[in-house]
């Protein structure tokens, strides 16, 4: 049983009591109505004998056997008779009606009911009239004379059972029907009440096979009543603080994720793109440029008397100055261009599809900007400059290393070049 289903166990302990129920009745009603069959006829057969036998008290007396003839007779027209015999006190077969299965000429009978094949044998003797006046005017047999009654004779009743049997055959057929229907009916009338039962259960274990797969949306109707209801909206309940909690996780995560992907992409002091994710778009820049031939430029830029700063002020004061300048540049790009601090006090930035003239416009508006600007810390102020070196990436750029050299190598030319000023690697213009 334990493989067996919710909805078998529940027919299961249904169906068992009524089943036993159901076979016991039908059998005690099977039994008591036979039994109640086979007393009827033979209180049937035994009430017909007795009242033959005072009838035929004067034709055995007398020996008119025309008489007792016409009584066997007479007592055949009843149903399920199949023969009368009247004898007299010796055994001696007076009258005869109908076709008796046994012989009773000269036997001498101390039974009342004989069963023999497809019949009952019913006997009762034939005693004489008490009130029968002596040839003396007293009475044979006055009470209290302590005479023992002689009978004059017998009558016997045969029977037939065949049809009593045909009832008994049907009346059990009958029952076995009734239970067999009644059963049916108790089925079918358990089936449906462990569907009601069962069928919520089956909404419900699928409704938890699907939550496990990931549908947190999932929601059961509460309508099947009582505890099944319950049952019902504390699954929806349930379901409803599931998606809600995975839902502020899924937020959680995601913002957790975001926060990863920012911080692995830029500088943590700046808030500037850092040198990995400036090398990678640099590098989809110089793939676009050998696959649709556009052209980019690409900056280098070294801050002048940073090391200044740190050496007087400290670290902080130079932190200080990097995320201050790094709000200054960041107002002066444009959306597709990318500004990134790539280590130090050096900063990278990416021009794209932007002609060299454009972007010697651009670097030096950097460097007026960056000139331009003072930094203050307590009681000091400083004044700090840009070297920058700039670099045409079209498709004499073979890779990234190359890019970066070339703007490097600018960079360095403009630095010990005086400082401050914007230096173009390929014709190295010196602004």
């Amino acid at each position: 049983m334990k493989r067996w289903s919710v909805k078998h166990r529940i027919l299961f302990l249904a169906m068992s009591p009524v089943v036993a129920i159901s076979t016991l009745l039908t059998i005690l009603v099977v039994i008591g109505g036979v039994a109640e069959m086979d007393g009827a006829l033979k209180t049937r057969g035994m009430a017909m004998a007795r009242q033959l036998a005072p009838a035929s008290e004067y034709g055995v007396f007398s020996g008119n056997r025309e008489i007792l003839q016409a009584l066997a007779q007479s007592v055949m027209k009843e149903d399920d008779i199949k023969a009368v015999i009247i004898t007299d006190d010796r055994g001696k077969v007076l009258a005869v009606s109908g076709r008796p299965s046994w012989h009773a000429n000269g036997m001498a009978v101390d039974w009342t009911v004989s069963e023999e094949k497809d019949s009952l044998i019913f006997a009762a003797p034939i005693h004489r009239n008490e009130l029968e006046v002596d040839d003396y005017g007293l009475l044979a047999d006055a009470p209290g004379s302590g005479a023992k009654k002689k009978a004059l004779g017998r009558v016997y009743v045969e029977l037939s059972t065949l049809s009593t049997v045909q009832r008994k055959n049907h009346f059990v057929a009958a029952s076995m029907a009734i239970g067999f229907f009644g059963l049916i009916g108790a089925f079918l009338l358990a089936l449906r009440m462990s569907g009601d039962l069962t069928g919520p259960l089956s909404r419900l274990l699928d409704a938890v096979g699907r939550m496990t797969q990931g549908n947190l949306d999932t929601r059961v109707a509460a309508d099947s009543g009582g505890e099944l209801e319950e049952l019902e909206n504390g699954f929806n309940h349930m379901a409803e603080k599931l998606q809600s909690a995975h839902t502020l996780m899924q937020q959680r995560i995601d913002e957790a994720t975001e926060l990863l992907s920012h911080q692995a992409s830029h500088d943590v002091l700046t808030g500037l793109v850092n040198r990995r994710e400036f090398e990678n778009r640099l590098t989809r820049a110089l793939a676009r440029t050998h696959e649709h031939g556009l052209e980019h430029a690409l900056c280098y830029m070294d801050l002048d008397q940073f090391k200044a700063v740190n050496d007087t002020c400290g670290h902080i004061a130079g932190d200080e100055l990097l995320r201050q300048l790094s709000l200054l540049l960041r107002q002066r790009v444009r959306d597709r261009d990318t500004l990134a601090r790539l280590g130090g006090d050096e900063f990278g930035l990416l021009l794209e599809s932007c002609r060299l003239e454009d972007a010697m416009v651009i670097a030096e508006q950097f460097r007026v900007a960056v000139t331009g600007f003072r930094f203050a810390w307590q009681d000091k102020t400083f004044s700090i400059g840009i070297s920058i070196g700039l670099a045409v990436i079209d498709r004499g750029n073979a890779n990234l290393i190359e890019a970066l050299s070339a703007a490097d190598s600018a960079c360095y030319t403009a630095k010990y070049g005086g400082r401050n000023r914007v230096h173009v690697y390929q014709n190295t213009v010196r602004m």
